[in-house]
């Protein structure tokens, strides 16, 4: 066969439906399914699911065939659920019932016989499409806002902005029933804050209203700035503590958010938890992340608005990258403090519903089902005419109690009158009238008055109902008593809590690491998990809960009266929450970077040159490290899983031999597979031994493959396996005779190890087969399994981080005297004494920098002695030059004079004519080389002046009044900067303020009306002073002559 129908008789006996007692259960008749198939399509239930069904016959051969349809489990939890084949892709608002004529769409086979109706709820496709509508709308709205605000960046907008938002964030509250979808996503159940915080999606439209409106302040910064320059100190003041008031309350904000998402929500917040992770808690910290924006965006507004320098610390990539690390650390630690108050919660609440002994849900169940079972014709009959213990028990079950055999162990005992019972512990059999009655005398309390149930006070920390029925025959009275005694849900012997109604799980179930204890009187009396509790309490603890670390690991005690009640922990180490710390620093740079990409801010963004060798370098250290640790991680992954693999089938191997040898002595002398020595009773008892001592579930199938007894036959009678062995598994031992068969097999979506194996008689034949399914420690191994994957993948990720570091920071050791030699070769300046590097080590990179510092060392000997070369031959030239100015006026003079020496010793009557006009010459000349001293002089003394604080306002308009005089001419002057005070020598400040004036007022002379305009403005760290006018400016071809 390939696969099988989940049925409990998959026989086929055309026209036989109801054969006599199946061969599965003597407790139970069963009609085959499987025998009203014929050669017609049918749409039928067998077990747990529907089919479209047909059976193809020839000769003597028959083959059913089936078209899974829909299963349809009797419960439902994360593994096992009734849905639709996905194969099928039926939309999700289309279900499938049998025949429905009056509405739907009925389904016809290839024969044209009718097999099933598709119904359409169009109604609630019409609502999720309306509603999917709705937030798609409010998507493009918000991103519609950002898009405006990206390319009109004015102050003026930002008010209307944020009162749209509020507007928009109103209605969507007041009509919030009109955006709600049946989804966690939408449900308090997964998050529940205040009126505005409803629900995850409420929490994500606050958050992305508030971080629109803050968009829109950070994009109009600089419009921001200019308008608060314009104010008065006073107002400047109040804006500044307005914004401070802004700041201090996005902080507040993003801290309430973080307590609500971990106090008020079943979403995984601590990120060390990671089979706890789902896409709920990737929302929920990218609402933190940014609310942590929300904050940094206004921190940068407000620096813009008080002109802090762009070079300033708090306006540079690493502080952004130290706010994003403060970010991530805040949340990690808010985080833990938040879930370590929850965790306590969650502790007060389990210690104090493991310390009621008494179950509501049962209790109306018993008051409900009791005068039921006194009238109970056919329990009735079956005590009176003795039937089989199992058979009773099961009838009880199934009728009465089929909803709480995942909590309770029900067990039954009829007692005639005279008869006795052997309790361990007691020297002598006791009537078994009397034990029972006076058992509920001692420990008993009746539900209510004349109940036949009642609340036993067992001292052992379970809960415990007794139920006390008579019946009355001909021969006498029997007297029934039925008892219910608790199973912690964790411990259900060979039936993983993964397969259990989740509507049945006990309300305390605790998670998988964690350990509980109850002691009663000082006495241990139950405990689960694998913390190893002593037997008695040395010293008691105080009333009330308090809290304990010992034994690397934390306790939560919860006393009362006479009993203590314990929840333990391992204590976590550092090294989960800095794995915490590592995810969210990588998660909150990714948002961040994404953000501040979008508004063109690359503080993020890794200074690398493109073509730079410290780039190669440092791509080929990270890329090096990064596929080794990646290797390293996949490697230890697996090696990791293969070895817990082996110890897991080590472990199944273990329990195969136990389990042989268990049944060794009813399947020596076995001739028959289903009477194995003719001791079914004690077969099946040593089954249930095995389940529930060792906690080995145990299915023996026939030669043929067909199941006789399970230690769970809940797993068959709820359907979720059918009553033959794996095809495959029955294939390899059946046909290739195998000794033993191991594979994965599937029930819904859980996977588990099925292990196979033949058991012979004396004489080599045949008898069974049996079968060890894994499942009763598959819930550890999946946890396990994940805490193996988990620990390798956060240790490899803290390592490539390290790597990646200890990369950059290597690159940077390798590189940083190449670009200091390349730094200060492209600043080298023959004017000034060049610098020598600083590097120790003597490697080749020393040798290179030895190099230039001699190189330098040479450089600036060789440039003094050409500076002092030219500097005496500048002193030579300029004294030829003076000698020159200072020969040309001499020799007139010396002619003159020696013409008027000439005159006077002839004694002519023209000498004293003579002599005024050679005086009048000589004192010009005088006057040229008094001229010329004068120069040199001022030119010795050009950079002597020294620099005082000047402010340029005042400084511009003293040089204005100068030039006011001129009626056609106006001079404007305008400033952007209220004080603009600098160091410069004034008298040549002055001198360039006048030239600059002269000139425009020259160029304007000749207009009608001239216009001067000065302006004054701050960009960065300098002042412009700008000088414009109306003239007809400089022709082209003389604005190179402008400078020279």
């Amino acid at each position: 066969w390939a696969n099988t129908f989940p049925v409990i008789n998959d026989s086929y006996s055309p026209g036989a439906m109801y054969p006599n007692l199946s061969f599965f259960s003597r407790n139970t008749i069963l009609y085959q399914p499987l025998s009203g198939v014929d050669g017609r399509e049918q749409y039928m239930n067998l077990g747990s699911a529907w089919y479209v069904v047909r059976a193809y016959s020839r000769e003597d051969v028959t083959i059913i065939t089936g078209i899974l349809i829909h299963t349809d489990f009797p419960f439902s939890n994360s593994f096992v659920e009734s849905k639709v084949n996905r194969a099928l892709r039926l939309p999700a608002h289309c279900s499938i019932v049998p025949l429905n004529l009056d509405e739907g769409f009925i389904v016809f086979g290839k024969d044209d016989g009718v097999l099933f109706t598709i119904l359409s709820d169009t109604s609630m496709q019409t609502y999720y499409e309306s509603v999917i509508l709705r937030w798609l709308a409010i998507a493009l709205i918000i991103c519609s806002l950002f898009m405006f605000f990206f390319r009109n960046r004015k102050a003026a907008f930002v008010p209307g902005v944020i009162a749209f938002l509020c507007l928009l964030r109103f209605l969507t509250f007041v009509f919030s029933s009109s955006l709600q979808l049946d989804t966690l996503f939408f449900s308090p159940l997964l998050f529940a804050g205040g009126p505005l915080e409803n629900s995850l999606a409420a929490m994500v439209l606050n958050t992305l209203c508030v971080f629109t409106g803050v968009w829109a302040i950070y994009l109009a910064r600089p419009d921001l700035a200019r308008i608060m320059h314009g104010l008065n100190k006073s107002l400047r003041l109040v804006i500044n503590a307005v914004m401070i008031i802004f700041l201090s309350a996005a902080f507040l904000l993003t801290h309430h958010t973080l307590k609500a998402l971990t106090m008020d929500s079943n979403i995984a917040m601590e990120l060390f938890r990671m089979d706890e992770i789902t896409w709920y808690t990737a929302v929920a910290y990218l609402i933190v992340s940014l609310l942590f924006l929300f904050f940094f965006l206004l921190f940068r507004t407000f620096l813009h608005v008080n002109k802090v320098p762009q070079t300033s610390f708090f306006a540079g990539p690493r502080f952004t990258y130290l706010f994003v690390f403060l970010a991530a650390a805040y949340s990690m630690l808010t985080v833990s403090l938040y879930g370590r108050e929850k965790e306590f919660n969650l502790y007060q609440v389990w210690t104090q519903k493991m310390s009621i002994e008494r179950d509501l849900d049962l209790e109306m169940q018993l008051r409900r089902v009791e005068e039921r079972i006194t009238i109970d014709p056919i329990l009735s009959i079956m005590i009176q005419m003795d039937q089989d213990h199992d058979l009773i028990l099961s009838r009880i079950k199934e009728t009465y109690f089929a909803d709480f055999l995942q909590r309770y162990q029900i067990q039954i005992t009829i007692c005639e009158p005279g008869d006795v019972l052997a309790i361990a512990g007691m020297p002598r059999p006791v009537s078994c009238y009397q034990f029972f009655h006076s058992e509920i005398l001692r420990n008993g309390t009746p539900l209510a008055e004349n109940s036949r149930f009642y609340n036993i006070d067992s001292k052992l920390g379970n809960i415990t109902y007794m139920g006390v029925f008579t019946y009355y025959s001909y021969s006498g009275s029997q007297d029934l008593y039925i008892e219910l005694d608790s199973r912690y849900v964790k411990d259900a012997l060979g039936y993983p809590s993964l397969l259990s109604d989740r509507s049945q799980f006990d309300k305390f179930k605790l998670p998988y690491d964690y350990s509980y204890a109850k002691y009663i009187d000082g006495k241990l009396v139950s405990n689960s998990g694998k913390y190893t509790y002593p037997s008695r309490i040395t010293t008691e603890p105080e009333d009330g809960f308090s809290l304990q670390k010992s034994n690397r690991s934390l306790h939560c005690h919860y006393k009362t009266a006479n009993k203590v009640l314990i929840i333990t922990r391992p204590q976590r180490s550092p090294l989960p929450y800095l794995v915490s710390l590592s995810y969210l620093f990588l998660f909150y740079v990714m948002v961040f970077s994404l953000a501040l990409g979008l508004i063109r801010e690359n503080d993020l963004k890794i200074n690398l040159p493109r073509n730079s060798f410290r780039r190669k370098i440092t791509i080929m250290l990270v890329g090096l490290l990064f596929v080794a640790l990646v290797l390293m991680a996949i490697g230890s992954i697996g090696f990791g899983l293969k070895l817990y693999e082996e110890t897991t089938s080590r472990q199944m191997q273990d329990q195969m031999d136990a389990a042989k040898s268990s049944l060794d002595e009813y399947i020596r002398y076995a001739d028959r597979s289903n009477d194995p020595a003719g001791n079914v009773v004690e077969l099946m008892n040593t089954i249930n031994r095995l389940s529930s001592n060792m906690m080995i579930n145990v299915n023996l199938y026939d030669p043929q493959g067909r199941l006789l007894r399970s230690s769970q036959p809940e797993m068959f009678e709820r359907h979720l396996l059918g009553a033959r062995m794996n095809g495959e598994a029955f294939r390899w031992l059946h046909h290739y005779e195998r000794p033993q068969y191991t594979q994965k097999e599937q029930i819904g979506s859980l996977s588990y190890y099925s292990m196979y194996a033949p058991l012979y008689n004396t004489n080599g034949d045949l008898v069974a087969y049996i079968n060890i399914p894994y499942l009763s420690g598959q819930t550890d191994v999946s946890k396990d399994t994940s805490a193996i994957v988990a620990a390798i993948v956060n240790l490899y990720l803290l390592l490539l981080m390290g790597a990646v570091m200890v990369s950059f920071a290597f690159s940077n050791q390798i590189t940083r005297p190449l670009a200091e030699l390349g730094e200060k070769i492209s600043r080298l300046n023959v004017t000034r004494k060049p610098e020598h590097i600083h590097y120790t080590s003597d490697d080749e990179l020393g040798m290179l920098v030895r190099a230039y510092n001699k190189m330098a060392d040479d450089l600036n000997e060789s440039t003094q002695r050409l500076a002092q070369s030219e500097r005496e031959q500048a002193w030579r030239e300029m004294a030829r030059q003076i000698a020159h100015e200072i020969k040309n006026p001499l020799t007139p003079m010396r002619l003159s004079i020696q013409h008027l020496i000439r005159l006077k010793q002839e004694g002519g009557p023209k000498w004293l004519d003579h002599f005024d006009k050679i005086a009048v010459s000589l004192l010009e000349q005088i006057e040229i080389l008094s001229n010329a001293a004068s120069e040199f002089s001022s030119f010795s003394q050009i950079n002597t002046e020294l620099p005082v604080e000047v402010e340029l306002n005042e400084l511009i308009n003293e040089q204005t009044v100068l030039f006011s005089t001129f009626e056609h001419i106006k001079i404007h002057f305008e400033s952007g900067v209220h004080q603009a005070r600098v160091k410069v020598r004034r008298t040549q400040w002055v001198s360039v303020l006048v030239n600059l004036l002269s000139n425009a007022v020259q160029s304007v002379e000749e207009q009608a009306i001239g216009v001067i305009s000065i302006r004054l403005a701050e960009e960065g760290d300098y002042y412009l002073i700008s000088v414009a006018d109306n003239g007809p400016g400089v022709a082209p071809e003389n604005r190179y002559k402008l400078f020279k």
